[in-house]
């Protein structure tokens, strides 16, 4: 466990579209649990549980 307040050591996500190339989000925000990514007229949202759920 990690005391509160504290940070750890980040992992570097690449995230890929659905043409599997490397995202280029012209804005990105994020709303609760739910990270909002724009890239060109589209946008995306993943949220955290989902995320983690690929990197673990």
């Amino acid at each position: 466990m990690h005391k509160p307040g504290s940070l750890t050591e980040g992992t570097e996500v690449t995230l890929l579209n659905e043409e599997n190339r490397p995202f280029q989000q012209a804005r990105q925000d994020f709303r609760q649990d739910r990270l909002l990514l724009s890239e060109g007229n589209l946008l995306y949202q993943v949220t955290m549980e989902e995320l983690l759920s690929v990197i673990e």
